[in-house]
C-alpha cells in the first residue's frame, strides 16, 4: 500500500490538501485506521475523515472512491459524501455534474444487480445506493425526471435480480414521500410526489401483478409482496376491490408457507383500511372469510397458537405469524366489526373471535399489547351500545341497540 510509508498524520494532510492529486490508496490506510480499535492513530484518522466529508467538494472524488476502494467501509465513505451534496448542495450543482451523478447511480447498482452473485456479494452496497437514489429523486422526480417510474418497470422485465432491487427501490421510495417525508421536504413537493405516484400507479401495479403471476422466485416474490404493502395503505381502491389482488393474496400466497407472513402482511393493510364508501362493504367481508377459510388450512381450531413461542421448539416465522395475525384480526374488527355483526356473518365473526382470544393467551408481551388495545376497544363499544353513554368507535357497535335492526344478534 502506498500510504504504508506515510503516518495517519502526513497521510490525511496530504489528502487535504487540494493542490495534491486525490488518491484513494491513501485514503484506505486512513480508513483503515479508523476502524481498527487498537491503532495508535485512529484518532487522528477519525479527524481527517471528518474534514474530508466536510469540504464543499467532498463529493467529487465520491466515483473514484466507489469504484477503486479494496475497503466497504472506504466505498460507504465515498457513498455518504455523494449523499451529503444530493442533500445540502444538489440544487446549486451544474446540471451537468446532476445529470453525471445520477447516471453513476443508476448504472452502478444496475452494475452490482446484473446477477444473483453480485447481488449477494454487494447486498449492503447496493442497499445504500438505492437509498441514495432515492435523496436525488427527492429532488428530481417527477419535474426532472418524469419518466423515472416508467424506466424503472421497464427494466424490470429484463431481470429477475435487477427487478428484485427495483423493488426494493420503489418501496424506499413509498415509504419516504408516505411516510417519512415531512420534515424532509416541503409540502407543496410531498404533494407533487404524491401525485405522481398516484397517477403512474398503473405501471407499478402492472409490474407486481406480472411478478406475482410469472415469477418463481422466492426472494423476488417476497420483495414484491413488502414493495405492495408499502403501496396498500394510499393507491385507487380499484386496485385492491376490483383486481383479483386480495383472492391472490389469499389462495396463492397466504396458503403457501414461505410467503404467508408476507402476505397476511399485505392483507392486513386492506383490511386495516376504514371510513370507506359503503359499496366496498361487501369486499370486506369477503376478504375477512376468505383469510378464514385459508387460516382453518393453517392453523386447525383445537392447534395450539402458544406452542410457537415454546423456547425449545417455537420458530421464528411461525411468532411473526401470531402476531401478524393478532394484528389482522384487531384491524378489520376495529375498522369493520359491524359488517360481520348479523345473522348472515354471525358464526363467521364467532370464530375470528376466539382464534384473537387464543391468541390473547400467547406467552408474548408485544402480541398481548396488541390483543389487550383490540379488548379495550371492544369493552367501551360494548359499553356504549348496552347503555347509551357515549358515541360509539368507528367500525364498532351502534350506541342504540335498536339500530342493529333485525340483523343483531338476540
Amino acid at each position: 500500500m502506498a500510504s504504508a510509508a506515510l503516518s495517519v498524520a502526513d497521510a490525511g494532510a496530504r489528502l487535504l490538501d487540494e493542490a495534491q492529486p486525490f488518491d484513494v490508496t491513501v485514503l484506505d490506510g486512513i480508513v483503515a485506521a479508523a476502524y481498527e480499535p487498537r491503532h495508535p492513530e485512529r484518532a487522528v484518522a477519525n479527524d481527517v475523515l471528518m474534514k474530508l466529508r466536510e469540504r464543499s467538494n467532498a463529493w467529487a472524488n465520491a466515483d473514484q472512491i466507489i469504484e477503486n476502494s479494496t475497503l466497504p467501509q472506504g466505498r460507504y465513505f465515498g457513498l455518504m459524501a455523494l449523499d451529503d451534496a444530493i442533500n445540502t448542495r444538489w440544487k446549486i450543482l451544474p446540471e451537468a455534474q446532476r445529470v453525471g451523478i445520477k447516471g453513476f447511480i443508476v448504472n452502478k447498482i444496475i452494475q452490482l444487480s446484473k446477477d444473483e452473485a453480485s447481488a449477494l456479494a454487494e447486498r449492503t452496497m447496493i442497499h445504500q445506493m438505492n437509498k441514495v437514489l432515492v435523496s436525488i429523486l427527492k429532488q428530481e422526480w417527477p419535474h426532472n425526471w418524469p419518466s423515472f417510474i416508467g424506466d424503472i418497470c421497464g427494466a424490470s422485465r429484463s431481470s429477475e435480480v435487477l427487478c428484485e432491487n427495483n423493488m426494493h427501490i420503489l418501496r424506499l421510495l413509498s415509504e419516504e414521500v408516505f411516510d417519512f417525508s415531512r420534515d424532509a421536504m416541503t409540502t407543496a413537493k410531498i404533494r407533487t410526489m404524491k401525485e405522481s405516484l398516484n397517477a403512474e400507479f398503473a405501471q407499478i401495479f402492472r409490474l407486481c401483478e406480472f411478478v406475482l403471476g410469472a415469477s418463481s422466485r422466492p426472494k423476488l416474490i417476497e420483495a414484491t409482496l413488502r414493495t405492495l404493502k408499502a403501496f396498500l395503505s394510499w393507491i385507487p381502491l380499484g386496485y385492491l376491490f376490483e383486481t383479483p389482488l386480495v383472492q391472490t393474496l389469499i389462495e396463492r400466497f397466504f396458503a403457501a408457507a414461505q410467503f404467508r407472513n408476507a402476505a397476511l402482511e399485505c392483507l392486513t393493510e386492506i383490511a386495516s383500511l376504514a371510513d370507506l364508501e359503503p359499496k366496498y362493504n361487501d369486499a370486506f367481508v369477503a376478504l375477512y372469510a376468505g383469510v378464514l377459510r385459508a387460516l382453518g388450512q393453517v392453523v386447525p381450531r383445537g392447534a395450539s397458537l402458544a406452542a410457537a413461542f415454546d423456547s425449545a421448539t417455537g420458530r421464528e416465522a411461525d411468532q411473526t405469524f401470531v402476531r401478524r395475525l393478532a394484528l389482522f384480526l384487531s384491524g378489520f374488527f376495529k375498522a369493520h366489526l359491524r359488517l360481520v355483526e348479523t345473522r348472515e356473518h354471525g358464526a363467521a365473526l364467532l370464530e375470528g373471535l376466539q382464534y384473537l382470544v387464543r391468541i390473547s393467551a400467547v406467552p408474548d408481551n408485544e402480541v398481548f399489547q396488541i390483543c389487550l388495545d383490540y379488548w379495550h376497544a371492544f369493552a367501551q363499544d360494548l359499553y356504549a351500545s348496552e347503555t347509551g353513554r357515549a358515541a360509539p368507535r368507528a367500525g364498532g357497535f351502534a350506541a342504540d341497540p335498536s339500530a342493529a335492526g333485525d340483523d343483531g344478534f338476540d
